[in-house]
């Protein structure tokens, strides 16, 4: 969405109501939720801008200057081009300052501050930063959500709301207080979100609305003097709410909402949704907290599909090279190939229709209306030409077709595969009625009751991987079979058109894995670098806490304290983590290394861990490189032979070089307590700690050490037995300069 823009948004004449709510103007409702306040500078420092009660919220009589009493927190903004927060102490209690750029204004945004309990606030992110890294499957994913945002958040309800292909939602994982409806299943249409709301859900990850009947405080003035337009509050904590949302919601007898948006690849895939039957406000910070919990969530569903999505394009990619070899190299072919009993196993259906020039054949269990089915596979396939295509719904097509869907893969110009799902009846159940009559203004429905609707005539839907498996077979066959090679008579030919082909979709898959990987890297970055400033104050102002309190505290208390400083410190490990993880890239200094020197250093920094131990260094080649992350790799690995040393013998550590087909070979190898060989390749994975039982750490080290191997164009491999101790061996060449793809 263009939030820049107010074309296409309704005009204030214009009447609102259901059937036009998708171009509601929400970013520029010209008013806030009345539990804060709101005002906006001009670059020149003059208040241009503030919402109606701003001297009321601050406990200052009328004509009082703003600018003066907050003038800690304005000239922070000076300094800063980003968002950020300050707590701060007014007439009228303390408060936090969200402070952000839009529109050439500094906008300030006010808000009672809250007591957080810390140590619960850490304990449970580290709980569920844990959890997330242990999930193997979706559903882990979003149950471990759920359960840690409502010990975050105290809300009534707190559910899991995943979008389909449509847009629709489902309620596929829920923890409510007693009493309270759950809708687990439920589904709701996509018109209970209208699109631009869906893009603010992008741009900011948490929204939160206090209270529905919370009377929106105006904006003054109502256009922002800059820019002549309405301000865009599309980034604002206090923005007010929809009329049509508040109606919904008190429909549903809500007093309170807040959600958290999960985003994987600019894609909204699923909300997690919190409701209150009480007025609630959730602390900025607190909002913070589960902000992180969703990036990491993100983080992991992004991961397991990236990792499910690998497994079978491997799969698929071997499969089809095995086809096309099946398919020889004559120039013409059947419809009777047993080459085609490979490709019906492919995917998952009923049946597999081939068509080549005046031939038909059918492999599986045909469908009753099988002259339908080819019927409408023909006419998919005018459609598309030489592209591939698939539909869930004949009927679409042919209204007396008995239903299911079709996957179309042409041959070149010679025919097409067409693969077959029979038609499912099954059972949709909704939380009311999607079929609500939405012409009555403000009229959102009132009933959220379990509605069931039978769907018939769809066939199962075609996922993202059948859909790739149909591109990459479409590519193969168009290299196999195109007509102008052909015509050639040139094996040797097709084959290098076949590979160019495949080398060119392999390089797409490549540049699309580079900005997945880009974006998960961009992440890190912002993640530890916003981390930064809120730790390094935790970590020095406890120490000061503890000191004041100690002299009247029970012991319980210091306790208490020594918990909330483990949980920092962690949290400060992992920032650190995150921090060089993504920093490895954009570190290029490059120069002469003596690694015999380097080692020596590391040694001696792990002089403590190494006592009693038995040391080994051979004679290491020079090296050309990044210096601070070879020192950092070293160091992790010896760190890493000290934390998992075996308790029954001395530490016996050797570190060591090799000459290899023109490349340095080096190894560190230990005594220690090993690790199982299954997991020789996981563990080099972020977060991953195969002994997480034994020592403390963030699972970084390892992830970081490869990260950095990457980058001086190497490789980097682990062999271990349990009780046999480790042995880590890497290759390291000079870096190359950063490029990204072609574009």
């Amino acid at each position: 969405m263009d939030t820049d823009g107010i074309d296409n948004w309704l005009t204030p004449d214009d009447r609102l109501d259901l059937n036009n709510c998708d171009r509601e103007p929400i970013h520029i409702p010209g008013s806030i939720q009345p539990h804060g306040a709101l005002f906006a500078l001009a670059d020149t420092g003059e208040l241009v801008l503030a919402s109606e009660n701003l001297r009321e919220f601050l406990g200052e009589e009328e004509g009082a200057d703003v600018r003066a009493l907050l003038s800690g927190v304005i000239q922070e903004s000076e300094q800063s081009s980003e968002r950020f927060a300050m707590d701060i102490q007014v007439k009228g209690g303390e408060v936090t300052a969200i402070v952000h750029r839009r529109d050439a204004l500094r906008i300030f945004e006010l808000e009672p501050r809250a007591r957080v309990n810390m140590s619960h606030t850490l304990t449970t992110i580290n709980r569920a930063s844990s959890a997330l890294e242990q999930a193997t499957t979706r559903q882990q994913a979003y149950d471990i959500m759920v359960k840690e945002v409502r010990a975050l958040t105290g809300f009534d309800r707190v559910f899991a709301y995943e979008f389909d292909h449509e847009g629709h939602g489902e309620v596929v994982a829920s923890v409510t207080a007693p009493g309270i409806d759950d809708f687990m299943n439920l589904r709701f249409p996509n018109t209970d979100i209208p699109k631009q709301a869906r893009q603010l859900y992008k741009l900011e990850l948490t929204r939160s609305l206090v209270d529905v009947d919370g009377a929106p405080v105006a904006l003054a003035p109502a256009i922002n003097p800059v820019t002549r337009q309405p301000l865009n509050m599309a980034s604002c904590q206090l923005r007010s709410v929809s009329p049509i949302h508040i109606k919904y919601l008190k429909n549903m007898g809500v007093c309170a909402s807040f959600s958290i948006s999960l985003v994987i690849q600019d894609e909204l895939v699923a909300l997690i949704a919190c409701h209150h039957y009480s007025p609630r406000h959730i602390d900025y910070h607190l909002r913070q907290a589960c902000e992180l919990l969703a990036r990491m969530s993100s983080h992991q569903l992004a991961r397991q599909n990236e990792q499910q999505l690998r497994t079978l394009r491997n799969k698929q990619l071997s499969a089809q090279v095995e086809l096309l070899s099946d398919l020889g190299e004559d120039v013409s072919v059947s419809t009777k190939s047993p080459a085609w009993e490979r490709a019906f196993n492919f995917i998952e259906a009923e049946a597999l229709l081939i068509h080549i020039g005046d031939e038909r054949h059918i492999l599986g269990s045909p469908p009753e209306d099988l002259d339908a089915v080819w019927g409408v596979a023909s006419q998919l396939h005018k459609e598309a030409g030489i592209e591939s295509a698939h539909t869930e719904s004949l009927q679409e097509f042919d209204a007396q077709s008995h239903g299911g869907g079709l996957l179309l893969v042409p041959i070149a110009q010679l025919g097409w595969l067409a693969w077959y799902r029979a038609p499912r009846d099954r059972m949709v159940v909704w939380g009311g009625d999607p079929h609500h009559d939405s012409t009555k203004s403000l009229e959102p429905r009132s009933s959220f009751d379990a509605w069931r609707e039978r769907v018939q005539g769809l066939g199962r839907r075609w996922d993202q991987a059948d859909i790739e498996m149909a591109e990459i077979l479409r590519r193969g066959l168009l290299a196999r079979f195109d007509p102008e090679h052909l015509a050639e008579g040139d094996a040797f030919e097709r084959a290098m058109q076949q590979l160019r082909e495949y080398v060119f979709f392999l390089d797409e898959q490549n540049q699309a894995l580079y900005r997945v990987s880009d974006d998960l890297r961009q992440f890190a970055y912002a993640a530890s670098h916003d981390l930064r400033s809120p730790l390094r104050t935790i970590r020095s102002f406890l120490p000061l806490v503890r000191e004041h309190v100690a002299p009247y505290a029970q012991d319980e208390t210091l306790t208490w304290f020594e918990y909330i400083e483990d949980a920092a410190d962690t949290l400060y490990r992992l920032q650190e983590g995150l921090w060089a993880f993504s920093r490895v890239n954009r570190v290029n200094h490059i120069e002469n290394i003596d690694l015999n020197m380097l080692i020596q250093r590391v040694i001696a920094e792990h002089a403590t861990g190494l006592a009693g131990a038995k040391v080994q260094v051979g004679q290491m080649p020079p090296l050309r490189g990044v210096a601070s992350q070879i020192e950092t790799l070293f160091g992790n690995l010896v760190d890493n032979a000290i934390k998992y040393k075996h308790s029954e013998r001395p530490l016996r550590l050797v570190i060591a070089a090799r000459k290899k087909k023109g490349d340095w070979v080096m190894s560190v190898s230990d005594n220690g307590i090993g690790f199982p060989a299954e997991t020789s390749e996981r563990i080099f994975e972020i977060f991953t700690r195969v002994h997480a039982d034994r020592a403390h750490g963030d699972g970084m080290g390892l992830a970081l050490g490869r990260r950095i191997v990457h980058h001086h164009q190497g490789w980097i491999r682990a062999s271990s037995e349990p009780g046999q101790g480790s042995r880590f061996e890497f290759c390291l060449r000079e870096p190359r300069a950063p490029s990204a793809p072609a574009q």
